[in-house]
């Protein structure tokens, strides 16, 4: 299966998740994640912001914030097909 081909069909997946569904697993997700080491000794992390019926990130993006992390997204540039993470500390940089 090409990668377009699985990522639609995790989208579709998704998309047929109840809000009570998506809510429970952020919630696991990110027990898991505060929970782990990696989460615990970093200074700084990488992590995309979520749209449409992906998992709400926001809500991780804003705990690291809150703990001091510094917190960097990926930009991407679709006419030279490039991404580069850069460093936010508010909504209103993305």
């Amino acid at each position: 299966m090409k990668k377009q081909e699985y990522r639609k069909q995790m989208q579709n997946k998704i998309s047929e998740l109840s809000v009570q569904k998506k809510e429970n697993y952020h919630n696991q997700i990110s027990s898991f994640l505060f929970s782990s080491d990696d989460w615990q000794n970093a200074n700084h992390i990488g992590i995309t912001v979520s749209i449409k019926n992906e998992i709400d990130t926001k809500k991780v993006i804003e705990c690291g914030w809150r703990e001091g992390k510094k917190v960097s997204v990926p930009k991407c540039f679709s006419e030279t097909r490039e991404m580069i993470f850069r460093e936010i500390s508010s909504w209103e940089q993305t």
